[in-house]
């Protein structure tokens, strides 16, 4: 029993490092096995769905419905990352009322306050899903985080609560891990935030910048002009390095300069 509860979690754990033909693997694996102690199952269920709901393949609602079995209501610790999964295919599945009243529910459950990190993943799939609570959220330092714990896919739904190069960032994370539901409500983010994807036309602060560079433009040559490096503007933008260089060219580009000393000095004229 606790050998497969040890492989049910390993499985969960690999879910979030993105392994996911290796978390499906191991989660196959426990479930195959003869029907043993509930327990050992619950977090094997919750990995096999969160790999097929996220590559938008069938039966991610079949496995969490037999999940949701092995627990009272009431239950937090052994339900809680059941909740958050289900959140996560309502997301997925484009009903966002539904998956912030799973997490709500969720947290409810969560009465003692002895589980803070459970229930940080049911509060943040209340602040996805559009809902609101009093704490305040910096998506930038979650992303962060979540990178550096070699998690992208979660440092990705941090970055959809960040500006249009963020989500941007999210969307290009999603489409390489195949991750396509996500990707979809990524872009659907960025249409609602006004972006176009494939075109940028000018707009604002655009408009107003004698050398029609934009905002974050604005911000990147300010930092080219302390002398940062691209890696540390990333971090201080809280960008990837390869959103910096995608900047930098344009700002290349703009000012007719091949050099960062060119264009710096272009930019002062």
């Amino acid at each position: 029993m606790f050998l497969r509860f040890l492989a049910s979690s390993h499985a969960l754990g690999l879910v979030h490092q993105c392994r996911w033909d290796d978390a499906a693997a191991e989660a196959e694996e426990v479930l195959a096995a003869p029907l043993g102690a509930p327990l050992s199952r619950i977090f094997a269920l919750v990995a096999l769905a969160l790999v097929r709901a996220r590559r938008g393949e069938p039966g991610a609602h079949t496995l969490l419905a037999e999940a949701v079995t092995y627990g009272h209501p009431t239950d937090f610790v052994r339900l809680a990352p059941v909740w958050e999964a289900m959140a996560e295919v309502a997301w997925l599945d484009g009903d966002d009322t539904a998956a912030a009243g799973i997490a709500r529910r969720g947290l409810a459950a969560a009465r003692d306050g002895r589980e803070p990190w459970t229930a940080g993943f049911l509060a943040r799939w209340v602040d996805i899903a559009g809902g609101k609570r009093e704490e305040g959220d910096d998506w930038a330092s979650a992303a962060q985080r979540w990178t550096e714990i070699g998690s992208p896919y979660d440092a990705a739904l941090a970055r959809l609560g960040g500006d249009v190069d963020a989500m941007t960032d999210a969307l290009e994370t999603f489409s390489k891990l195949g991750a396509r539901p996500a990707a979809t409500r990524a872009r659907a983010k960025l249409k609602a935030a006004g972006f176009r994807l494939g075109v940028r036309g000018p707009r604002g602060a655009t408009r107003t910048n004698r050398h029609g560079l934009t905002a974050r433009e604005q911000d990147v040559i300010g930092l080219l002009r302390e002398g940062l490096t691209g890696p540390q503007i990333a971090g201080r933008l809280h960008i990837s390095p390869k959103t910096v260089a995608r900047h930098t060219e344009a700002i290349f580009t703009k000012l007719g300069a091949h050099t960062r000393a060119e264009a710096l000095r272009r930019y002062e004229a």
